[in-house]
């Protein structure tokens, strides 16, 4: 699969918190982009010379720790040799089929903090289980604008694993299955974003447990 990115625009629409108009899974711009990022094995970063230098290298970034596998080109005007995205033969479905292989590899390889230029990432981790109003009063605050992308699971105490899914402005809150022994149940959240600060971000979670 090849992902076209509109450089210039990637972010913008990223962080638009409406549904795309007709889509029949109700899915918002940044959760569809975020979903044809993690997808691709050929992502085209296009109109370079539109898009702000900070936005390419976060861009950049977003795409070497969401899709470590995807081969990366990048072009202006859309021109590319028509060698490099025709019959290269990247499909793989085994890999495409684990499409968040990226956080399985973050929880395995990750360091505090890990940074490079400007786009780090930080894994949330906890024991306690959150309490349901200060959870809900906290996003309602909304997460701080540095955090672009977070995807994990959350433990609410009621024995359920709930997905914690969160692109741009949007993020859902899904029951994902049961733990099997409800008493080791624990929350592990992934972040990436933009000069991150993971003790602030501890501190705000931490803020909803029970």
């Amino acid at each position: 699969m090849v992902t076209v990115v509109d450089s210039a625009q990637f972010f913008t629409l990223w962080n638009r918190t409406d549904e795309i108009p007709g889509d029949d899974f109700g899915r918002g711009f940044g959760e569809l982009l975020a979903e044809q990022l993690e997808f691709a094995d050929l992502v085209v970063l296009n109109k370079l010379d539109l898009a702000a230098p900070e936005d390419v290298q976060s861009l950049r970034e977003l795409v070497r720790i969401t899709n470590p596998r995807a081969r990366v080109l990048e072009a202006t005007r859309g021109h590319v040799e028509a060698g490099e995205v025709l019959n290269v033969g990247l499909f793989d479905m085994d890999a495409a089929s684990q499409l968040d292989a990226w956080v399985a590899e973050l929880e395995k390889e990750h360091t505090p903090e890990s940074e490079t230029y400007g786009l780090g990432t930080h894994i949330y981790r906890a024991a306690r289980p959150f309490d349901p109003d200060r959870l809900h009063a906290m996003l309602a605050a909304g997460l701080p604008h540095s955090v672009i992308r977070s995807k994990g699971w959350i433990n609410l105490g009621d024995g359920v694993a709930t997905l914690w899914n969160h692109t741009g402005r949007q993020l859902a809150l899904e029951q994902a299955g049961t733990w099997h022994r409800p008493e080791d149940a624990f929350s592990e959240v992934v972040f990436i974003g933009r000069d991150l600060d993971g003790p602030a971000l501890d501190r705000l979670l931490g803020g909803a447990l029970a």
